[in-house]
């Protein structure tokens, strides 16, 4: 398209009146550039424009076309121009009516801002392009109308429009001007610019006049006054125009820009005011241009670098002021990711400035792209170190709080929300009340913790006091909402329902525009100090009334001895019944104290305490004295302060006159005691003393030849004699008991021996009954215990006679089994049980059987006999040793009796036999399944194989079909064939059958024969002992059996030739009785009498005796006082003293031995008693032949180890013997442990002397150590253990050789 063709003619238009209706326009839109155009098919022709962009107007063309076309129907428009792929273009288009209807025309105003084109500015546009139509574009003949509606468009228009001569004076205005200003037109039109331009101004108006005069032109912007005096801003843009005449005027057009004045006025205000923010704030900013590779630093990023004002920064230098490390490289990362990708960043980063000054800073950037090309990055630094500090500051305050939380484990802290849910709940709170947090939070209130009542009694109180209804989670928050907190005393409930006291400071927190968020409660536990303060005051109510009420006069004083509180007996004693003296002096209450009271009272506060337990005088008037006790003492404060004194003065007249008569009834009492200890003596002594005559006679007459009928009425009366002893026994133990004077011996003592006793004493009883008496013991028992062994076999001797009594067919069992492992200190428990097959005890009776002198029934007592007191004492006994019987039992069934004991063990060599038994299978054969049970345990202990039969018949079987066993333990009494009959078929069916007899002691006469008869070579007597099984088992296949006696040339006198023996006793039954067992023991022992101490020492002042049988109650001089005489007179010579006692009183023994007595038998006097303890009182004086071919050490008066008598005492002739070997062995372990005993204390000069002597004494003479026995015996019954007296040291000296000869000798004689 030529340039020619696109020329095409146009209408003369007035320059002048162009540009005054384009800018118009222009300013009216505030466009860039506008212009009017004509378009006729492709063709555009401009017509006239203002600020037009010729490239853009060439570049747009086509797209104007279609615009003022596509108008032309559709009337004004907005329109978008793309402009061929260029930056689009706004538009305003509206068109111009033609009256060629082939051509269009517009107006269009180019990129005016959105904002600033509204409705109304559109109108205005369409007025001024009616305008244009109608002055140059429309025929001529509508030309005369042109002046009437330039009139109409100018007072229609909603654009400020006026005219103006030169000097100012306004000639029109239009509506819109006078309403902007708040006038009538009409008051306009008579004013001047000067009567509207605000004084002040007036200079600018004068040059603005001038200005438009000679440019013919004017624009900005003025200042106006409204008719209320308030200013308003106008955008103006005149010209100077002339009329008709000729004559010049000015024509004003003009927006109103008062708001947007504002608004800029305000973005002005605001902007200095983030400047200043940002300086303050430390935000800086920057700005990056990619294209030209230049970098902008506001003032403040310059600050924060710590830079000059002059830096120039480059990327490069920007980026290298972040600290190296994670931070250089997270921004290096971002702003290439910026730059390459288009994504923004926002970075907390450590900078280094020039100074070498860490700052933390808040960068971000942001990338702008044109064409897909990065070409600027901009974006803002802030100094952030202060906030980050502060960040730092509220994680570890926060830390803190929540380690003070969860280490305030006194503290409960709980927190909840305005709703009264649980928020926070910590450790504290979890120990104080055992719910979890997690219980807790989110689902509870404090309502949970708390005790209804009290928050009932709480409402109440709040609701009365406030006039209003306080309820429910208000009732623990309404005050802390008025008052900021609140501490008060609460009741909170555990988890487990138990309750404590808290102390319960309540908070409210709210935000920074005070509106409540939440509640904080922390708790601590007063519980104890609540309890003490309830027990304070209680004991002040104790106090007052103890002070009041006290059987003394008493008062309390302040630190001014004025009255706090006195008693009533001191009102009554100091008759100050009339008057009120709390509060008082007690210096004005009585006028006339001494200064010596004065100084005690204030001795007294300074923490003295001052007495006199018993002031004598004598008040005038009286006839006798008068006793007083009194006493001052200061009282203290809680924290220890001195408050004041007390004082008590008691009058004890009346207690010290009765003082001697109390003297004298405690005399009497003593006496009383005493008579009472002695006649429980004197009646054990005077009841014993015809008892011990009809026992020991009839037990001598016993062994004389009698005829059958005799025999048995003797028997009778030896056995009630013994019934009626153990009656009186039980009555002076059960007194004992009562009195408290019976005590425990503790001791060392073999529990298998004592349980083999206790067994033994009762097994007569049990076998002639035809009872199975059994003995099991588990081999976990150890076999040294500590314990009153007398008092513990007198409770099982007790329980195993009951059961033989009351047991007619059956079995009686003792069984011993542990309860618990030996502890560190080599304790363990014990169960001693007692069963029997017997009658039985009915339930509802059980708990009778324990009271004294009680039995099941009356018809018990008629049957079987008794006191009662039997199972009293076993029990009292028990509780000694802190245990009890108890009790298992069914009638028609029997009964268990059983009792456990704690007590402490010695683990020693038990003498079991360790050489190979050589035994691999036995056959067992006996009725009784518990025996059978306890001897296949003993032959499991040994690793023997054991097979049971129940009865003979069983037994014939077993031997035909497995054939010969090493050993055959056969039961005597079984059923349907017996324990002879069994061995005489089993000596049919296999001759030479090893057989071991098992039997009662009552069948003897019978066994004896059958067994020599059947060739049965060891018989043991039932229960049968785990040693005596053994020992049996051992020497089952001996040539030897080394527990056959031995004859012996041992004469049969059991006193030595020329022994001379003394028998003190004042009860002549008694010492014929003595005479009598003497004589029958040993016919040529010579014996003297004497009837109490007196007499015996006179008797021995004409022959002294080798032996002395000294009774220990006698007149004149007992036998304790006559003992330590002899001792005394005849320290020179060996007498062995033997004390006769009733045996039943606790520590008679050792005052026996501290008397100087060699040992003691009890009453009655009888045969066996005498020889035993002859055995082990050893006195024969005479020095036997050595044999040849044994080395023998010879002493001046005894021989050191009469081994041939040993040997018979022991039935080992036969020096190898396996039994005597082992006995050797354990001799000689004991020689060596008390020789390391006496040892250690001749060393240490120590304690312990006697009793080391005494258990020497034991071993020496129980193995015929004849001059060892002698010498620990003198040291035993020494008077004196001072390692002062040098003969001490000799004879421990002389006592440790003897033991290392003994040893010497006995050594010789083992094997290895």
């Amino acid at each position: 398209m030529s340039n020619t063709s696109n020329q095409h003619h146009l209408q003369t238009i007035p320059k002048p009146i162009n540009c005054r209706l384009l800018r118009l326009a222009l300013q009216i839109t505030q466009g860039e550039w506008a212009f009017i155009a004509s378009s006729h098919g492709k063709n555009l022709n401009v017509v006239a424009s203002i600020n037009a962009n010729a490239e853009k107007l060439a570049a747009g063309r086509t797209d104007f076309i279609k615009a003022i076309q596509a108008s032309s129907s559709a009337g004004k428009t907005n329109a978008h121009l793309n402009t061929n792929g260029k930056e689009p273009l706004r538009a305003i288009i509206s068109p111009l009516s033609l009256d060629d209807k082939k051509v269009s025309r517009a107006l269009i105003i180019v990129n005016p801002p959105i904002k600033a084109v509204q409705n109304k500015e559109l109108e205005q546009i369409n007025l001024i392009a009616e305008e244009i139509s109608d002055s140059y574009f429309k025929n001529p003949k509508s030309s005369s109308l042109s002046n009437n509606q330039f009139e109409f468009f100018f007072h229609q228009s909603m654009g400020l429009m006026c005219t103006h001569d030169p000097l100012g004076k306004i000639l029109l205005v239009n509506n819109a001007s006078a309403n902007s200003l708040g006038y009538k037109k009409e008051e306009l039109e008579e004013k001047s610019l000067y009567d509207l331009i605000p004084k002040e101004r007036h200079v600018y108006l004068n040059e603005y006049l001038k200005s438009i005069l000679k440019s013919g032109h004017s624009q900005g912007t003025m200042q106006v006054l409204h008719k209320d005096g308030s200013i308003r801003y106008w955008l103006f843009t005149n010209v100077l125009q002339k009329d008709e005449n000729g004559a010049p005027f000015i024509l004003g057009n003009a927006l109103d820009i008062t708001e947007r004045h504002k608004l800029e006025h305000e973005y002005n205000r605001l902007k200095e005011m983030l400047e200043q923010t940002n300086s303050v704030a430390r935000v800086g900013g920057w700005d990056l241009d990619l294209v030209k590779g230049e970098i902008y630093w506001s003032d403040v990023t310059r600050e924060i670098h710590e830079v000059p004002d002059d830096f120039v920064p480059d990327t490069e230098r920007a980026i290298g002021f972040f600290k190296e490390g994670k931070h250089r490289k997270a921004i290096q990362k971002a702003f290439d990711n910026a730059v390459s990708n288009g994504q923004p960043y926002d970075l907390e980063l450590i900078l280094i400035t020039v100074t070498g000054k860490e700052v933390w800073t808040r960068a971000i950037g942001k990338p702008e792209f044109k064409n897909g090309k990065c070409i600027r990055v901009y974006g803002t630094f802030q100094d952030i170190s202060a906030q980050k500090l502060a960040e730092m500051e509220i994680i570890k305050s926060k830390k803190l709080l929540e380690d003070v939380q969860n280490a305030s484990s006194e503290v409960s802290i709980i927190s909840t929300n305005t709703e009264g849910i649980i928020t926070l709940f910590n450790n504290g709170a979890e120990k104080m009340l055992g719910y979890s947090a997690a219980e807790m939070i989110g689902q509870q209130t404090p309502a949970i913790i708390h005790e209804p009542k009290e928050i009932q009694e709480r409402s109440k109180e709040l609701s009365e006091r406030y006039g209003q209804e306080i309820t429910g989670f208000k009732v623990f928050v309404f005050k802390s909402e008025l008052e900021g907190a609140e501490e008060r005393e609460w009741t909170y409930i555990r988890k487990d329902g138990s309750k404590l006291f808290v102390s319960l400071a309540v908070t409210t927190m709210r935000n920074g525009n005070g509106e409540i968020t939440g509640y904080l409660g922390m708790a601590t536990d007063i519980t104890e100090r609540k309890e003490a303060e309830n027990a304070l005051l209680i004991e002040q109510a104790r106090l007052n009334a103890f002070v009041t009420h006290a059987p003394a006069a008493v008062a309390m004083f302040d630190t001014d001895i004025k009255y706090i509180a006195y008693s009533n007996r001191w009102i009554e004693e100091y008759q100050l019944q009339n008057q009120e003296i709390r509060g008082k002096s007690h210096y004005e209450v009585f006028g006339n104290i001494s200064e010596g009271w004065k100084d005690i009272h204030h001795r007294c506060l300074q923490g003295e305490v001052i007495s006199n337990e018993e002031d004598r005088w004598r008040p005038e008037g009286w006839d006798h004295d008068q006793f007083l006790r009194w006493e001052v003492r200061p009282w203290h404060h809680y924290d220890g302060s001195i408050g004041g004194i007390m004082m008590l003065t008691q009058d004890i007249t009346e207690s010290c006159l009765q003082r001697d008569e109390l003297k004298k009834a405690k005399i009497l009492a003593e006496q009383a005691s005493k008579a009472k200890s002695e006649f429980l003596a004197n009646m054990s002594h005077e009841i014993r003393t015809p008892l011990n005559g009809v026992i020991g006679f009839t037990d001598l007459v016993l062994k004389t030849d009698l005829s059958d009928t005799q025999e048995q009425y003797l028997s009778i009366v030896n056995q009630s004699g013994n019934a009626l002893l153990n009656i009186i026994n039980d009555i002076l133990d059960f007194s004992k008991i009562e009195a408290g004077k019976l005590e425990l011996d503790i001791d060392k003592c073999d529990l298998y021996e004592l349980t083999e006793q206790a067994s033994d004493i009762i097994t007569y009883e049990v076998h002639k009954k035809g009872l199975e008496m059994l003995l099991n013991i588990h081999p976990d028992v150890p076999r040294f215990i500590w314990m009153d062994s007398v008092r513990l076999k007198q409770i099982l001797v007790n329980l195993l006679g009951n059961a033989s009594k009351f047991t007619e067919t059956g079995e009686i069992e003792l069984q011993l089994h542990p309860l618990s492992q030996l502890n560190e200190e080599n304790e363990i428990t014990l169960r001693f049980s007692v069963r029997d097959t017997g009658i039985g005890i009915k339930e509802e009776k059980q708990s009778k059987i324990f009271e004294a002198f009680s039995q099941e029934d009356i018809s018990t007592t008629k049957k079987y006999g008794g006191t009662g007191l039997g199972l009293t004492i076993s029990n009292s006994l028990l509780q000694m040793m802190d245990s009890g019987l108890k009790l298992k039992s069914k009638v028609g069934e029997g009964s268990t009796f059983f009792f456990d004991l704690t007590v402490k063990s010695e683990q020693e060599e038990p003498d079991i036999i360790e050489e190979d038994i050589d035994i691999q299978r036995v056959l067992i054969v006996d009725d009784n399944d518990n025996n059978r049970m306890i001897l296949e345990r003993m032959m499991s202990l040994r690793g023997i194989e054991s097979v049971q039969a129940k009865n003979g018949f069983e037994a014939l079987q077993k031997l035909v079909e497995e054939g010969k066993f090493d050993v055959v333990l056969m039961d005597y009494h079984m059923p349907y064939m017996n324990g002879i009959e069994t061995i005489r078929k089993i000596r049919e069916i296999v001759e030479h059958q090893p057989i071991i007899f098992l039997h009662s002691s009552s069948d003897d006469d019978r066994i004896l024969k059958a067994c020599k008869e059947l060739g049965v070579r060891k018989k043991l007597v039932k229960p049968i002992k785990l040693q005596e099984m053994y020992n049996a088992l051992l020497t089952i296949n001996k040539k030897q059996d080394h527990q056959k006696t031995a004859k012996t040339n041992i004469s049969k006198n059991h006193f030595p030739e020329g022994t001379t023996v003394l028998v003190v006793e004042d009860n002549s039954i008694n010492m014929l009785l003595a005479k009598t067992v003497i004589h029958n023991l040993s016919p040529t022992t010579k014996i003297l009498e004497a009837t109490n101490g007196l007499e015996a020492l006179t008797v021995m002042k004409t022959e002294i005796p080798e032996v002395i049988f000294m009774d220990v109650q006698m007149p004149e001089m007992n036998g304790y006082e006559a003992t330590r005489e002899i001792r005394k007179i005849y320290n020179k010579h060996d007498i062995l003293i033997i004390a006769l006692t009733a045996g039943n009183v606790k520590g008679e023994r050792e005052k026996c031995l501290q008397a100087g007595m060699n040992d003691f038998i009890a009453k009655p006097f009888v045969e066996a008693d005498v020889v035993n303890l002859l055995k082990k009182w050893e006195s024969d004086k005479e020095n036997d032949a050595s044999s040849a071919n044994k080395t023998v050490i010879q002493s001046s008066s005894f021989q050191q180890f009469d081994l041939e008598k040993f040997q018979a005492v022991l039935g080992f002739p036969d020096l190898e013997s396996e039994m005597f070997q082992v006995i050797l062995k354990s001799g000689l372990k004991e020689l060596e442990k008390s020789s390391v005993q006496l040892e250690d204390i001749l060393h240490s000069k120590g304690e312990g002397l006697s009793i080391a002597a005494h258990k020497l004494y034991s071993t020496a003479s129980a193995m015929y150590l004849t001059r060892l026995s002698q010498l620990s015996s003198k040291m035993e019954t020494r008077r004196n253990f001072d390692f002062s007296d040098p003969s001490l040291e000799n004879e421990i000296k002389m006592i440790l050789e003897e033991v290392n000869n003994a040893k010497v000798l006995i050594e010789g004689y083992t094997k290895n």
